[in-house]
């Protein structure tokens, strides 16, 4: 949370918290019901988090570290709700020329300092084991790189 806070996230939620705090924060900072839903967890939160879009929300799977998430169907049908897979990955190999147009656009936001990435974590590679258990723990976030 401190990371997201730290780089300009208005809100965050506690992912270590119970199905029912997650939902009930999330309702609290959106002033009743979530509009989009980002996700990169997935597992168990998944159904929690769709519970917690209001009317016409958008949920957008970016990944499933947790696991793949089991959705219920009548939760989207019911509320008019939508579910969108993001593969950036996929989306650029079928979009080449697209891709290079946006990246060309994010690389002059970065020149204009009106977006400033993360700089990666260094760990010499004999440390490797020290990286991932930092990672396990949560004392880094973001990329972590190992430098022969």
């Amino acid at each position: 949370r401190r990371f997201a806070s730290e780089r300009g996230a208005v809100a965050t939620i506690d992912s270590t918290s119970t199905a029912d705090e997650i939902k009930e924060q999330a309702k609290t900072l959106s002033g009743g019901a979530v509009d989009y839903l980002y996700d990169p967890v997935g597992g168990d939160v998944g159904e929690t988090c769709l519970r917690a879009l209001g009317d016409d929300g958008q949920y957008l799977v970016i990944g499933f570290v947790a696991g793949i998430p089991k959705l219920p169907a009548n939760q989207v049908l019911l509320r008019n709700r939508r579910i969108t897979g993001v593969d950036w990955g996929g989306w650029a190999g079928k979009n080449p020329g697209l891709n290079d147009r946006m990246l060309a656009e994010v690389m002059a936001l970065i020149a204009r300092g009106e977006l400033r990435p993360v700089e990666p974590i260094t760990y010499p590679l004999d440390r490797a084991a020290d990286a991932l258990r930092d990672l396990e723990d949560r004392k880094v976030a973001g990329k972590i790189a190992l430098i022969p």
